[in-house]
């Protein structure tokens, strides 16, 4: 159940990530799960390539997989769950959520908060681009943006909706809900895309061979923020 969850909420998840953070790193135990799952038509996987790196396997729900956690109780009604591998160009990049994700969630809880729902930019989009068409064309569009932005806490950047790779949202001492936005850069971003995730207020974090060409892009636009290494 455990490995059907997690790839419902991250839809796309690299078998060693799984291995490393579900299983700790027993890998018999792993294959036995993937093999009894794929046999029950519950998950499929793919290998892909990652730039300059060797070939890895991903893993993903089947269509069955999703309609089997969408039965009550299985999984939290708030969660979106995901099935099936998209943008084929962007698995190496969103396999990497995970491993960031779990990097975060620990220092969360680490601090006293509870982990309560992951959201992947997909479902802030629909959220976001549902809102947007039913903003008042009589009114400002950039405040009715603004608007829509704030009320989805993202902001509103020259104009766009910065949107983050991840949010997590997690409940604090408290027992208030808090969100923390992240986003997986990689040296392919271009300034003008790196600036708006900076001015939005998401957290960075890249691999570190790309952070050195990274810096040299917020330097172009003047920018100090801390780049977390994954």
């Amino acid at each position: 159940m455990f490995t059907l969850t997690e790839l419902g909420k991250f839809r796309v998840i690299s078998a060693e990530d799984l291995s490393r953070f579900g299983y700790d790193e027993n890998q018999d135990r792993l294959e036995h799960d993937l093999q009894s799952l794929r046999k029950q038509g519950l998950i499929s996987e793919c290998e892909i390539e990652a730039r300059n790196n060797p070939k890895f396997r991903v893993l993903s729900l089947t269509k069955d997989g999703r309609r089997f956690l969408q039965h009550p109780n299985r999984v939290p009604r708030s969660q979106a769950l995901y099935d099936g591998f998209v943008k084929p160009k962007e698995l190496a990049h969103d396999a990497e959520l995970y491993r960031l994700y779990q990097k975060v969630a620990s220092e969360i809880e680490h601090k006293g908060g509870t982990v309560r729902r992951v959201v992947l930019d997909y479902e802030l989009k629909e959220k976001l681009y549902r809102a947007l068409s039913k903003a008042d064309p009589a009114k400002n569009p950039e405040y009715e943006r603004m608007c829509v932005a704030n009320r989805h806490g993202l902001k509103l950047v020259d104009g766009t909706i910065p949107i983050p790779d991840l949010r997590i949202e997690y409940e604090i001492e408290a027992r208030d809900i808090e969100h923390i936005d992240l986003e997986f850069a990689t040296r392919e971003y271009r300034s003008q895309g790196m600036a708006s995730k900076v001015r939005a207020g998401f957290h960075l974090f890249a691999r570190h061979q790309d952070m050195p060409r990274l810096r040299r892009v917020l330097n172009e636009q003047e920018l100090t923020v801390r780049i977390f290494a994954l």
